[in-house]
């Protein structure tokens, strides 16, 4: 009837300013029945009063269920693969009681804490296995009613209590410089033996890792024998024999001096032995078990060791005599795992059964039950301030402890079906390695910052290096490898299976020749791709200043193209105005060819009508000197025509009688001239003037020829003295108007003649510089394309350049490309060629230190055993070994010097 709430509790402590989370019994008025029920009473009024006032200021949250509001979640996504029937991952969601029990992954949330709770992880797909499986990810809207619910206590119903938050508000920041930490530079091998004691045809599992927390050493177990190595050139650094069986577990002691093995013989003996780092002797043993030795560790003092394995018990022992101080019995099950805080007030236990403990390292006293793993413990390693414990195990969960009341502070599962080591570096992050291949780097939030997916299998040792840069991994298969803790790349390997000095001094021999070889070729493969590069480079700027060239010549050519386009335009309009002009003048001309044909027309047709009337008047003439001689009667004459026609002279009466008149002669009409065809065409040669028709001589007949002739009149009697005839007057005017006429005709005709032989020229002229410009307009356009054929000529080796310079890249790319692996691969063999002398030397120097070491030993077994008083023989030979050992010394100094 005591127990109370954690809210009445807290109450009742504000009231007497007792600490929340105090027992009541740890004060004198528990034993007050009276006083605790008024007290009791008081609070439970104060507490109505704080709880009215807050629930008039603001209106109660939503209660979010698992009946009203999760059961549907589950029902609908999960419930398939997790119910009663089929409980995959031995987890049933169907009833609220089941989904609480969780599975084997452990309980599926933690009462307010969503940020840890694995349901929740997995449904927002941040821890495997993502749920549902191989389905979209749930809905914003159930995720959030999750997040709710586990928020608000894990409530069943609307009238349930809200479950406790599980995990407790702790600080998680680490504070504090780290524990231990040597004042001068750390602990390093000085001259340790290099003779590994066995050499297995096989390298086994390798169990256990530990580094150095100061300095680049690594020490992991072997087979009779512990191996310490330089965690940055992966060098041999010592070999500390372990003739006591097999090495289990491997650790340093807080400031880096000391290396701690316990092992043994399973079912037989075990023991815990300690090592000097730097002279690499056997400083400490402890315990003498009658079975192997599974877990050990060295206080960060020095002062203590604690051993376990299969007997079960956590023995404690004086470093300094030996004793046994501590014999703890707890674990049910084999012990697997021991380790002490760096402040050296904690050691923690863990065991097959799932069991973890933390306990008093002093006193020997335990602490806290730390509950929450369900199988084996495989791993343990404290934060530098001890403050966080942070355990993994087969249930494949790993967790983060406080130390103030054994809490869980966080908690989140390694998704790969069981963790087998965790170790903590300086700055607070863990890795895990597991049974899934891999090693995974978290901060202590949980939040994954890496996976190392490189080893061949089960990792069972991870550590990190004392700077936190690499970390190392042991698997099940006996392969140690480093990789980057920054970007999980492989860095080297660590040999857990190391061979002899002499045969490693044959390999290194044989390597050193191969090694030789390779540099040669990788050097000439080196130099033949910086030579080709640069070939390709000069030709591929000479194909650019070629390049350049062209360009500039094509610019040229189609600036001439283009000058010459300009004068071929100009030219041509020139050509077009001359053929006008040519075309005008040969109208010119042929007007005046025109006009001078019908000025030879009308010429000839006034010659003609000259002549008719030159003849008429002879016959006039003739006529009338006959008439004055004979008598006037009527005489008839016959004369024969051109036309072949019969004229007939009638009497002298009638022939006085002057001719009718006839109308002059009509001038010749201009003809147009023929129109052009073509341009260029043929000049139109002007027609001669036809020759006129010859006219009968004499007078024209009155009549026409087909009348008949008149008839005969009686003669008139002539006059005394006769007058002339106007016959003949008319005659030789007529003859004279037309002679003027004819001058006046030949004058125009002359005038005809010269204006046309003018045009004549013109239209020579005209057409001969038309000629000239069609020549110099022909000439500029095979110019013009001669230039633009150059230019596309240009264009065409220029584009055939830009093809063969394009393509050109490839070859450069990819030579720059191979040129620095090629360039690596050379330093790396030039590196290695450099460093073999030096490594021969080293295990020779190695070789000869056994040597020395041997011999030291077989020199001081003579000098034990010879007598004070050694005979001359003994005398003889322990110089000759004196000076065996100072020869062997001075040329493994040489040879250290080299």
């Amino acid at each position: 009837m005591y127990r109370f709430s954690e809210k009445w509790r807290a109450t009742l402590c504000r009231c007497r300013s007792i600490p929340v989370g105090a027992s009541v019994s740890d004060y004198p008025f528990a034993g007050s029945r009276a006083t605790l029920i008024l007290l009791l009473f008081a609070s439970i009024s104060v507490h109505s009063r704080l709880l009215s006032s807050a629930t008039a200021e603001e209106p109660a949250p939503e209660k979010i269920t698992f009946q009203d509001h999760v059961f549907p979640i589950f029902e609908d996504a999960c419930l398939n693969c997790h119910n009663p029937d089929e409980t995959k991952g031995g987890l049933d969601l169907s009833t609220y009681g089941a989904a609480m029990a969780g599975g084997s992954g452990g309980d599926i949330a933690a009462a307010g804490d969503p940020a840890s709770s694995r349901v929740l992880l997995s449904i927002l797909h941040r821890e495997e296995p993502f749920m549902p499986p191989k389905k979209p990810m749930l809905e914003k809207a159930a995720i959030e009613t999750l997040t709710k619910w586990i928020d608000g206590g894990l409530l069943d119903n609307p009238n349930s209590k809200p479950k406790k938050k599980s995990v407790p508000d702790f600080a998680m920041t680490l504070t504090g410089a780290p524990v231990g930490k040597p004042d001068g530079p750390p602990a390093m091998p000085e001259r340790l033996l290099l003779e590994p004691e066995v050499v297995a045809p096989r390298p086994t599992a390798v169990r256990s890792i530990a580094t150095s927390p100061w300095g680049p050493l690594a020490a992991l177990t072997g087979q009779q024998q512990v191996l310490l190595y330089h965690t940055d050139n992966h060098g041999l650094l010592g070999v500390l024999p372990f003739p006591e069986g097999f090495p289990e577990v491997v650790t340093f002691s807080r400031n880096g001096s000391l290396v701690i093995a316990g092992g043994g013989l399973g079912g037989k003996s075990g023991k815990v032995i300690g090592w000097d780092v730097k002279t690499g002797k056997r400083v400490l043993e402890a315990g003498s078990e009658f079975d192997t030795v599974l877990a050990a560790d060295i206080s960060p003092d020095q002062s203590m060791i604690a051993l376990g394995g299969p007997k079960r018990n956590i023995k404690v022992f004086d470093t300094k005599t030996g004793d046994e101080v501590h014999n703890l019995k707890k674990h049910p099950d084999w012990l697997l795992q021991l380790a002490y805080s760096p402040n050296g007030k904690f050691l923690a236990s863990g065991g097959r059964s799932g069991g973890l403990y933390l306990w008093d390292a002093p006193k020997g006293i335990e602490f806290f039950t730390l509950k929450g793993h369900t199988k084996a413990i495989t791993g343990l390693t404290w934060r530098d301030d001890s403050k966080i414990l942070a355990s993994c195990s087969e249930d494949d969960q790993v967790i983060l402890w406080e130390t103030k009341e054994g809490k869980q502070v966080k908690k989140w599962a390694y998704g790969g079906g069981g963790a087998q080591s965790i170790h903590f570096d300086h700055v607070g992050n863990v890795i895990v390695g597991g049974r899934d291949k891999k090693a995974k780097i978290y901060n202590q939030d949980g939040k994954l910052l890496h996976t190392i997916a490189g080893p061949e299998d089960i990792v069972l040792a991870a550590a990190f290096t004392h700077d936190g840069k690499r970390a190392i991994l042991g698997d099940w298969t006996g392969a140690v490898t480093t990789w980057s803790a920054e970007d999980s790349k492989r860095i080297g390997a660590l040999d857990s299976n190391p061979p002899t000095i002499v045969s490693r001094l044959e390999w290194l021999d044989k390597r050193k020749a191969e090694v030789d070889a390779k540099l040669a070729a990788a050097k000439k493969a080196h130099d033949d791709l910086v030579k080709k590069k640069a070939d390709l480079e000069k030709k591929k700027a000479d194909q650019i200043a070629t390049i350049t060239t062209l360009t500039e010549q094509r610019k040229a050519q189609d600036a001439q193209a283009n000058a010459h386009k300009g004068a071929v335009a100009n030219l041509a309009k020139e050509v077009a105005q001359l053929q006008a002009s040519v075309a005008t003048k040969q109208k010119a001309h042929a007007k005046a060819v025109a006009d001078m044909q019908q000025a030879q027309q009308h010429l000839a047709a006034l010659q003609t009508e000259l002549n008719t009337w030159r003849q008429r008047l002879t016959a006039e003439q003739k006529a009338k000197t006959a008439f004055s001689t004979k008598p006037a009667w009527t005489v008839q004459v016959a004369d024969s025509s051109p036309n072949g026609g019969q004229r007939f002279v009638v009497a002298a009466t009638d022939a006085a009688k002057p001719p009718p008149a006839k109308p002059a002669p009509k001038a010749p009409q201009p003809q147009p001239a023929p129109k052009k065809k073509e341009e260029g065409a043929a000049k139109p040669v002007p027609a001669e003037p036809a020759a006129p028709k010859p006219k009968p001589e004499g007078p024209a007949p009155s009549g026409p020829p087909s009348a008949a002739p008149p008839k005969p009149q009686p003669p008139a009697k002539p006059a005394s003295d006769p007058a002339p005839s106007p016959a003949v007057t008319q005659a030789k005017q007529k003859v004279d108007a037309l002679a003027d006429q004819v001058k006046t005709a030949e004058a125009d005709m002359q005038a005809a003649q010269g204006a046309a032989a003018e045009a004549k020229k013109a239209l020579d002229a005209e057409t001969a510089k038309r000629a000239t410009k069609e020549k110099e307009l022909k000439d500029r356009q095979a110019q013009q394309a001669a230039a633009e054929k150059a230019s596309k000529d240009l264009a065409a080796r220029t584009g055939k350049l830009q093809e063969e310079t394009k393509a050109l890249e490839t070859p450069i790319a990819e030579a720059g490309k191979a040129i620095p692996g090629a360039k690596a691969n050379l330093d790396k063999l030039t590196a290695e060629a450099a460093a073999l002398p030096k490594q021969i030397a080293h295990w020779k120097a190695a070789f000869f230190h056994v040597e020395v070491v041997n011999e030291q030993e077989l020199l001081d077994e003579m000098q034990l055993n010879y007598p004070e008083q050694p005979t001359a023989a003994e005398k003889a030979a322990l110089e000759r070994q004196q000076m065996k050992v100072a020869a062997l010394a001075q040329h493994h100094r040489a040879l250290l010097e080299k």
